[in-house]
């Protein structure tokens, strides 16, 4: 495989990439990529319009008079914007096409503004590490190339004073960036600065850093399922994810065919991470919330990076090039969406984190064990995320269902979680970690169906929650909820825009809701909102929203905006009253219902539940032939005169029961089970258990799923 990633990236990259008269050194093949990479955004349109505006602004001095160079918050810290701003100026006077390219006066006030900040007294400082580790050396690293490549070059001392600056970063080995995203980026500035001042040492020393943190790891970074762990063992495909995915692409490309090029065994890995974990969380030209970790509370932040997902795909192997392909038409609306998914379900079972994918939809499980922490609040971000990782759920159609709907959504009905009503939003500490109370939390796939499981033991609330997962639907099972809380507790079905109108059916009967809180007191059949529907073979007590929320984004990210925001929301939730005892619910999610009449002709009949009790969940799919099951404890399932045993608690998935011969898929959401499990089934007529006995993964691969065949060739069953 080493060879075949070489050749492709020879060919691929550096015909694009090279443009000098004569062959230069690595040094400067490197400065003409970054030159390169600094110069694709803005479009040229909007970078002359913003630096018209910039230069209307700028005093004589060099600086602006909007900017508080004294200031040293933890976020968005005033000075960075000067570099910023710099910035722009040296790309429209690098740029051809700019009109301001090679522009005297531009260049005037471009040497102007490095001298003032390079003579600013006290230096600028930030109480976040980050900005001089990171952000600055980066842009002035990215600034001053460009300016190689310029007509008029800086003066040498400016250059030096300026590339002082980028050698003030926490160092590398003992900041907080020695891992993951935060490496890769320290890494990114320290490849500018060796080659500003040529010195092959450092440059090696940074290409090795960022390319020793490529690999599969039980710490944070990419792991062995393809998910990505940050700031512990948290869940963060996208936010870190992606900066480390962008970095390593930088570093990749900048490095391509020189003595310093990244292994073709390391950019196996990204491209195992950008397919098989990345683009998972993606439904067109949205991303699955629950993968950003505190980023959610970001304006217009949950967008697919599907240029990232191209420039990784510029380097990728040939045979993986349609995979990308159809994602990337996907994720631009070049196709419909359903023409552009494939079907799956993946279980990254090292960070308790689920994706189903259909054509018409995806449907996503985000929980947390005492192996993994919930999503994180930091830097005045997330501030009333505090029940993310409680079993919430992504269901999408079109992608857009929950796009900046965060400031509006009541924070205790995040989409499937069971949570008390409590509208204090209980704060952790900023940066804290926050495991899970309990082990069994996981799940079980074959790669195309799928279960995931979640025992709750917290806010004073126990459940056993579980989803089934098929091709048209999800099913959800909830059991064992009891709460000694004082407030109401609540099972959220879903809280996304309101987009249409909602249809409801009460004894087959249809109706169109107003707008308002709507109450249903065990007869509500179900209901259809935006091309989903929601059965209730229990009906169960509901309530349903359909109408105005409020809120702003600074109430959930101090740096962002105060400005009130009223948006019109769906919500759906099942009441289980106060102090609930043994309660449970059972609900039916069917993604991709086009309008109320097909939404009728469901055929619910398809769908039996077996067991949903403390020791079992359990699903039929008569269809589709499969059986789902969780046992939360050893025991016995009989259902149509089979009988299916376990030794251990489990997952399972058995397919094709009635062809006498079984495949069974087992997982052990706890991974702790050190000896075999063994799954005896009964078929009809027999008096006798056949066996499967599975020895189950372990290390990093302990909770994946293993399968087997059970049919009358199997051994006895025998004695537990």
């Amino acid at each position: 495989m080493k060879k075949y990633y070489f050749l492709f990236l020879s060919v691929l990259i550096i015909p694009q990439l090279l443009s000098f008269a004569s062959t230069p050194g690595d040094f400067e093949i490197i400065m003409e990529r970054i030159h390169k990479d600094y110069q694709n955004t803005p479009n040229t349109a909007t970078l002359d319009q913003n630096v018209k505006e910039l230069l209307n602004s700028i005093l004589p001095i060099g600086a602006w008079p909007d900017i508080n160079y004294s200031d040293n918050s933890q976020t968005n810290w005033s000075p960075d914007t000067h570099l910023k701003r710099l910035g722009s100026l040296v790309k429209a006077y690098t740029r051809s096409s700019s009109i301001f390219f090679e522009d005297e006066s531009l260049y005037d006030i471009i040497i102007q503004s490095m001298q003032y900040w390079t003579n600013l007294s006290p230096e600028p400082k930030s109480s976040n590490w980050w900005y001089k580790s990171i952000s600055v050396p980066q842009e002035i690293g990215r600034i001053l190339i460009s300016m190689r490549f310029s007509k008029k070059n800086i003066n040498q001392q400016l250059e030096e004073e300026m590339v002082r600056w980028m050698d003030k970063s926490v160092p590398i080995n003992t900041s907080p960036g020695k891992d993951g995203s935060n490496l890769t980026d320290i890494c990114q500035h320290m490849i500018m600065r060796a080659c500003l001042i040529q010195d092959s040492d450092l440059l090696s020393f940074a290409v090795s850093q960022s390319t020793n943190s490529i690999f599969i790891t039980t710490g944070e970074g990419i792991q062995s399922d393809y998910s990505f762990r940050a700031h512990g063992p948290q869940l963060y495909i996208y936010g870190y994810g992606r900066e480390y995915l962008s970095g390593v692409r930088n570093i990749a490309v900048y490095t391509a065919n020189t003595e310093y090029a990244i292994a073709p065994e390391k950019t196996a890995i990204i491209s195992g991470f950008t397919r098989k974990g990345f683009i998972k969380t993606a439904r067109g030209a949205y991303s699955d919330f629950n993968a950003f970790g505190r980023g959610i509370s970001r304006a217009d932040a949950t967008r697919t990076d599907v240029d990232l997902v191209e420039q990784i795909k510029s380097f990728d192997l040939e045979i993986h090039q349609d995979e990308y392909e159809l994602a990337i038409k996907g994720m631009r609306g070049q196709v419909p969406l359903e023409s552009s998914v494939n079907p799956d379900n993946t279980q990254f079972w090292r960070s308790d984190y689920t994706v189903h994918h259909r054509p018409k939809y995806l449907f996503s499980v985000n929980s947390v064990s005492s192996r993994t922490v919930k999503t994180e609040m930091g830097n005045g971000e997330n501030i009333k995320g505090h029940y993310l990782a409680d079993g919430s759920n992504f269901i999408a159609v079109t992608g857009d269902e929950y796009y900046n709907i965060f400031p509006v959504w009541d924070w205790n009905k995040i989409p499937g979680i069971t949570i008390p009503e409590d509208e204090n939003y209980p704060q952790r500490p900023s940066w804290g970690f926050n495991y899970g109370k309990t082990a069994f939390v996981g799940g079980v796939s074959d790669g195309l169906y799928g279960v995931s499981t979640y025992q709750m033991n917290d806010y004073q609330t126990t459940a056993k929650k579980s989803w089934f997962f098929f091709d048209d639907e999800v099913v959800a099972l909830g059991s064992g909820v009891n709460s000694t809380s004082l407030q109401t507790l609540n099972t959220s079905v879903n809280q996304s825009h309101l987009k249409g109108p909602v249809i409801t059916s009460i004894n087959q009967q249809e109706q169109t809701l107003s707008s308002g809180v709507h109450q249903f007191n065990n007869n509500l059949d179900w209901v259809w909102h935006s091309k989903i529907g929601y059965i209730f073979p229990d009906h169960q007590n509901l309530k349903l929203s359909n109408q105005i929320q409020s809120g702003s984004w600074n109430a959930i990210n101090i740096s962002q905006s105060s400005e009130t925001i009223n948006s019109e929301v769906f919500k759906l939730w099942i009441d289980h009253g106060k102090q609930p005892n043994n309660a449970k619910y059972a609900y039916i999610v069917v993604p991709g219902v086009e309008n109320p009449s097909e939404m009728a002709d469901y055929d619910t009949q398809k769908i039996q539940i077996l067991s949903n009790n403390d020791s079992i969940q359990a699903i039929r799919h008569l269809d589709l032939d499969i059986v789902q099951a969780v046992f939360h404890q050893a025991g016995t399932l009989l259902f149509d005169n089979f009988e299916l045993k376990v030794s251990h608690p489990c997952v399972l998935i058995l397919k094709s029961i009635d062809n006498q011969s079984v495949k069974v898929t087992a997982s052990d959401p706890t991974q702790l089970l050190q000896n075999n499990l063994r799954i005896g089934f009964r078929f009809p007529g027999m008096d006798r258990f056949k066996i499967a006995n599975l020895k189950l993964p372990e290390g990093d691969l302990a909770g994946s799923s293993v399968s087997s065949i059970i049919d009358m060739d199997s051994p006895d069953f025998g004695n537990f």
